[in-house]
């Protein structure tokens, strides 16, 4: 659910393309003289230009606040400021609708990585917990679990496709190894968040297995702070 804020910026952009939608209402031929009125001779059709000044500004003042003057969508908006004919307005209001879409997303996924960053925060502390009382073993493989799960919510959301298909038809999960592999390939990961995460899950592998001659508790204590940083560089 989004939160008041979000639901009243919402709000807003509807607003918005609303008047937009009622200022396209507003046009009418326009004339020279009264004798080119006579004749039907008209220069063109245009909206109301007072109505016009209000809902371009409205508008341009509501993206600044929002998104900035140095927006995609300020600058195409203020682009288009000039013109009062029907196309222009029409532009006017397609950008608004794109901009209430990506507002919508955006939303949509930081609450989802609100709500996800709470849990993974009570498992890395739980993770925490555990190897100051002696269990890394635990520690790593809830840690991993940790990273694993962010990877994948973190593919979801850039449209990476979680299953692969192998040669006999079959469907399976990816491992959170390739997942890494194509984040990266798709630059949301940087070269260092993936050498990072290359080693977290080596060290939650060894530790799945048992292995846990294979690290120590200062590589695991490395290993949960990593996780947080990577989590916190790379938010759903």
């Amino acid at each position: 659910m989004k939160s008041i804020s979000s639901q009243r910026v919402i709000s807003r952009v509807e607003s918005l393309i609303k008047d937009g939608y009622t200022l396209l209402e507003t046009i009418e031929p326009r004339f020279d003289n009264e004798k080119d009125k006579k004749k039907g001779r008209s220069r063109g059709e245009y909206v109301d230009e007072l109505l016009h000044l209000k809902f371009v500004t409205s508008s341009l003042h509501f993206i600044e606040t929002i998104f900035g003057k140095d927006s995609i969508f300020y600058i195409r908006f203020d682009s288009r400021f000039d013109g009062i004919a029907e196309e222009p307005v029409k532009l006017k209001i397609a950008l608004l609708e794109a901009m209430k879409v990506e507002l919508e997303e955006v939303w949509y996924w930081t609450a989802q990585g609100l709500a996800n960053a709470e849990v993974f925060n009570c498992m890395l502390e739980e993770s925490e917990h555990l190897l100051e009382k002696g269990f890394k073993i635990p520690a790593a493989v809830l840690a991993g679990c940790v990273l694993e799960s962010h990877i994948r919510k973190l593919c979801e959301k850039n449209d990476i496709d979680l299953y692969a298909t192998k040669s006999n038809g079959d469907i399976s999960n990816k491992k959170a190894s390739r997942l890494a592999q194509e984040l990266t390939q798709n630059d949301i990961f940087n070269k260092n968040d993936s050498k990072e995460v290359t080693n977290y899950l080596g060290i939650r592998n060894s530790a799945a297995h048992g292995h846990s001659e294979q690290f120590d508790d200062e590589q695991v204590k490395i290993m949960q702070l990593g996780i947080a940083g990577i989590i916190s560089r790379n938010p759903i």
